[in-house]
């Protein structure tokens, strides 16, 4: 049964990737591991390209939606590739064709109102100041929640202006530190980390009241919280979607936004170009002359 042969897979992978991530292929690869209860395939190396295509076909017959369906194939073809490189396998799964990915759209909030968000901490105090780190690390540098969490103040470099991320899979990446940023991190780290009474060998940049590192769960609060101030439902990651996407809607290559982020695949980038484009065509159509007086004559 492949069973074995998938813990061994989530056993090597487990050092290159988040634990959600690893929690997310397990999660997937259960379907595959009941289609082959189901189709009385016992063995990995009896798998084929063919089952590859008869394993889409059982799982459109859940109903699934297309972006899950494509997850689940996209964890089996991961699997195979790794299952043909230690040799469980003859089966060559690059060949094998995933479903098409639909990018789904996400309505981001405009620069305009991001800049409303970052005007209301109150920067007079310890906690204000500390939330205004929070959101400027997740929105300006569109970095994900754990790796926020993750921050040492080692990793700032104020001489370089630069901070080093720890990103998936322990992949890290070095990103530059605006004006903004450097301003809000000196003054954080002179005027109110030190009144959150940190211990002599705590080293984390994000601190709670408590003195203790500031937990992932504290960082959704804050941006819940402050987001409710203006009317908006925000989380961790949508910070970091704005990013992304104001980024390319303000011209900067795919690539490079790809290496901002820290994606490993471009198609992961590739989505916000979806939104980008759906900003501009909501744009175009509020802004241009001619785009209005056709609307309004439709």
């Amino acid at each position: 049964m492949p069973a074995a042969d998938l813990e061994d897979f989530l056993d090597a992978v487990a050092p290159k990737y988040a634990e959600s991530s690893v929690r997310g292929h397990r999660l997937a690869l259960q379907s595959f591991l009941d289609f082959c209860s189901e189709s009385r395939i016992l063995e990995l190396s009896a798998f084929t390209e063919l089952d590859f295509q008869n394993y889409e076909a059982w799982l459109r017959c859940t109903r699934l939606r297309e972006n899950t369906i494509y997850a689940k194939m996209r964890s089996l073809k991961l699997f195979l590739v790794w299952a043909q490189r230690v040799k469980r396998t003859l089966l060559d799964a690059r060949a094998c064709q995933l479903p098409t990915r639909h990018a789904v759209a996400r309505a981001v909030p405009s620069a305009k109102v991001l800049k409303r968000l970052l005007e209301l901490p109150d920067r007079s105090t310890a906690l204000g100041l500390r939330v205004l780190l929070v959101l400027e690390l997740l929105y300006v540098l569109g970095l994900r929640s754990c790796e926020c969490y993750r921050l040492n103040i080692r990793d700032l470099d104020f001489s370089r202006e630069t901070v080093r991320i720890l990103g998936k899979g322990h992949v890290r990446r070095n990103l530059p530190l605006s004006p903004g940023v450097l301003w809000t991190a000196n003054r954080y780290l002179t005027e109110a980390r030190p009144l959150l009474r940190p211990t002599l060998e705590n080293d984390a940049l994000l601190l709670s009241s408590w003195g203790r590192r500031l937990s992932q769960q504290m960082l959704l609060v804050i941006v819940k919280e402050y987001g409710q101030k203006i009317g908006l439902k925000l989380h961790p990651h949508l910070l970091r979607h704005c990013c992304a996407t104001h980024l390319l809607a303000s011209g900067m290559d795919l690539e490079m936004v790809q290496q901002f982020l820290g994606h490993a695949y471009i198609d992961t980038t590739k989505t916000y170009v979806h939104v980008s484009y759906r900003e501009l065509e909501k744009t175009f159509f509020q802004t241009h002359p001619r785009a209005l007086w056709k609307k309004v004559r439709a």
